[in-house]
């Protein structure tokens, strides 16, 4: 309400209760078939995406097994910015 009468309206009040109105207001429609089939496209999607991330993660478990190994260790453990995630990776990259 101080903004609208700092701008000057003529009718700061009738200005602000048209605003809150409009803001009231459901902003975005979509039609009950859009919906429902958006709603099923996002399904599959996600429905492929979860045994992805499933072997992605078996992935990273294999390699910082293997970058632990005793003999592998101080090789992954010794590339200037290996932390915990990125080693294994680089060990793979090499090879193992």
């Amino acid at each position: 309400m101080a903004t609208l009468k700092q701008a000057g309206p003529p009718t700061p009040e009738k200005q602000a209760q048209s605003i809150f109105e409009a803001l009231r207001q459901p902003q975005l429609t979509a039609h009950e078939v859009t919906i429902k089939t958006k709603s099923r496209v996002m399904l599959a999607l996600v429905a492929q995406l979860l045994p992805r991330v499933e072997q992605i993660t078996a992935s990273d478990q294999e390699l910082a097994e293997l970058c632990l190994t005793p003999a592998d260790s101080p090789i992954c453990e010794g590339l200037p910015g290996a932390g915990k995630r990125l080693a294994p990776r680089r060990a793979r990259r090499m090879g193992r």
